[in-house]
């Protein structure tokens, strides 16, 4: 056995650590390039579906801080919020930038939902709000697609994301030809998730100006 000393060790174990991150971001970026490239060979009637399935999942099925726009999915106690990514203040009724104090809008807003003031609620009716929120916004959003081929194609993508959160959409015929939307096969919720994060991961790099048309 080879005997070191704990700080040439320690050393090691940095060094190996560095060397897998490096190799986990080089595949990150291998990725990232395939689907950059996939995009880039999508018609318009696809990168239409695809713009507005990242607008819907990214504005209306995430729940987001107002001003960095991270994503949270619960949290406990008082329904005036803290980003924890950039501590922007804003509550988790309307989801509104209060900036400095989100307790009177979080008052406000639990009047308004329940008929009842204070900061604590509970979550299950924070659930049940945004649930009546997404569909609300989601019905909208929809109906304001004029393309009929285009809208039957974002609610086929959006079809699983929507089941999961309890979400009702629109009944349309099975899609035919090469074009099919959102459950790629049924892979399963990991796969949706991971889905998600590489559009986020897209919308980003299109905003940056990395994919042109």
């Amino acid at each position: 056995a080879v005997h070191v000393t704990p700080g040439t060790y320690q050393e090691l174990l940095t060094l190996l650590g560095d060397i897998e991150k490096r190799r986990a971001n080089e595949e990150a970026e291998q990725r990232m390039q395939a689907e950059l490239q996939r995009l880039q060979a999508l018609s318009e009637h696809e990168r239409e579906v695809h713009r507005r399935r990242q607008h819907i999942a990214n504005n209306i099925f995430n729940l987001q801080c107002p001003r960095c726009r991270t994503v949270f999915a619960d949290f406990d106690g008082c329904f005036a919020l803290t980003c924890g990514s950039c501590d922007c203040h804003f509550c988790a009724w309307c989801l509104s930038d209060c900036g400095r104090d989100a307790h009177a809008c979080a008052a406000r807003c639990g009047q308004r939902f329940t008929g009842q003031g204070g900061y604590f609620h509970d979550r299950r009716l924070f659930h049940q709000h945004h649930r009546q929120r997404r569909q609300q916004e989601l019905d909208a959003y929809l109906g304001g697609i004029a393309d009929a081929d285009v809208r039957a194609d974002v609610i086929r993508a959006c079809r699983a994301d929507a089941r999961d959160l309890g979400l009702r959409l629109p009944a349309v015929p099975p899609a035919h030809g090469a074009h099919r939307g959102g459950d790629g096969g049924g892979g399963g919720g990991g796969g949706r998730r991971d889905q998600v994060e590489m559009d986020a991961q897209l919308a980003r790099a299109i905003e940056q100006g990395l994919l042109l048309d």
